[in-house]
């Protein structure tokens, strides 16, 4: 399974959503996050980077697609990425 990994830009840890229900969807531990902000400060984009096993890696170099899991109705805009910021 891939994790999320802390580095040089990541200053930000996001908790759990507001009303995040651990009896029924389990625990919601913090995620690091890098954080763009806009000229006023109000952030725009964030960035967290991940890191799998060496299982994953031979799975992804194989073709084994990645997978987004995201929690709820709407989905946010979101993209993947190699790129090191």
């Amino acid at each position: 399974m891939l994790k999320p990994v802390t580095n040089e830009e990541t200053k930000v840890f996001l908790g759990a959503p507001p009303g995040w229900d651990v009896a029924s969807l389990g625990p919601c531990n913090a995620l690091p996050v890098a954080m763009e902000t806009d000229s006023s400060g109000t952030p725009t984009v964030f960035y967290s980077y991940w890191r799998g096993t060496w299982g994953d890696r031979l799975a992804i170099l194989l073709g084994r697609p990645v997978r987004l899991c995201v929690l709820g109705s709407a989905h946010p805009i979101v993209s993947l990425d190699t790129k090191r910021r």
